[in-house]
């Protein structure tokens, strides 16, 4: 059992703070040492802080504005944009239950509601025509003005600044910087519009429950109301620092394997300790779904085999989504493919 209240503030060694102005993108030495100080943070905790990331505040409170502004329609209007085929839409708070930690035996439904967008395809898209699994329109509540233009500022904003970061994360992995720029043609990215309601916990229930990301790198602003905790590396539990402006990012196990276990993919959780909502936009960054991801050559010792046969996040994301999301997902887009 986990006693959230005892749970005390990560440290600056725990959730390291990295300031990107403090870099010059045009300069080899500072490629080299931002990508040291990245990789670094990824290998001891998985997690790190960025402040400095030219990310503009209007952009982010955008995102939290759309955020409030969908949660708060009724919930029949909620109901009819609810997932079905594909990974966008609502889902309602206690439809899943994340079961494929290896973290934690969850058994209680998550407390929180979410909102899910993708990059914005037009029915025509020949990916959307052709049936590519995680490929579809979005769902907008079109009666909120704006909406739509908030969301997608905010996901293409999230996705530039985690895009800017793969050349220093190259760098850092041993890598020409150049390494991801294949695996991240037409790339995979997801924002999660989260809605953690007031609660009372049960034994073992969370607002979402222990639990590494099947993706590659989480991007998450920081909110106004705390609750983010992560596993450090004497497997404690800590509680992310409150940096205003700040975005924190963890590597997910897409990079983990990618990375031949180099870095970590960390576990955490989130929960509402607070009197007042809570509301998260992550934006969750992934390779094309078809690239085929082998062991970076850099990050297997001479002599060694790499720990992980060749995947295609395509193939993982599938089985993720079956596992937790009650088949919301998976069957639908697995027979779209052909899988």
């Amino acid at each position: 059992m986990i006693d959230l209240s005892a749970i005390r503030e990560a440290t600056p060694t725990e959730m390291p703070v990295i300031d990107l102005s403090r870099f010059d993108e045009e300069s080899a030495a500072d490629l080299r040492h931002l990508g040291d100080v990245i990789v670094g943070a990824l290998r001891t905790s998985g997690f790190f802080v960025l402040v400095g990331h030219g990310v503009r505040r209007d952009v982010i409170r955008g995102g939290f504005e759309a955020a409030r502004e969908f949660h708060a329609l009724a919930p029949e209007r909620k109901r009819q944009l609810a997932m079905g085929q594909g990974f966008v839409g609502y889902l309602a708070s206690g439809d899943y239950t994340v079961k494929t930690s290896e973290v934690n035996a969850n058994t209680k439904a998550d407390i929180n509601a979410a909102f899910f967008f993708d990059r914005e395809r037009m029915v025509d898209d020949p990916e959307v025509v052709a049936g590519v699994p995680f490929r579809y329109t979005n769902k907008w509540p079109h009666e909120l003005p704006l909406f739509r233009e908030k969301c997608l500022r905010y996901f293409y904003g999230m996705e530039a600044l985690a895009r800017s970061l793969l050349p220093a994360l190259a760098t850092g992995l041993g890598a020409p910087p150049d390494y991801f720029d294949e695996g991240f043609q037409s790339p995979q990215g997801t924002v999660r519009m989260s809605h953690y309601p007031v609660a009372r916990y049960e034994t073992n229930q969370f607002g979402i429950a222990p639990h590494t990301d099947s993706n590659f790198m989480t991007l998450l602003p920081q909110s106004d109301v705390e609750g983010l905790y992560i596993m450090n590396s004497q497997e404690e539990w800590v509680r992310s620092p409150k940096i205003r402006g700040a975005i924190s990012v963890n590597s997910g196990d897409m990079l983990k394997r990618w990375s031949n276990d180099t870095v970590k993919s960390t576990r955490h959780f989130a929960a509402n300790l607070s009197r007042e909502s809570r509301y998260a936009i992550p934006f969750f960054m992934a390779p094309n779904t078809r690239y085929l991801m082998e062991a970076i050559p850099s990050c297997v010792p001479a002599g060694e085999k790499p720990k992980h046969p060749p995947l295609r996040y395509e193939e993982y994301r599938l089985w993720f989504m079956r596992s937790n999301y009650q088949n919301r997902v998976g069957d639908a887009a697995a027979g779209r493919s052909g899988m």
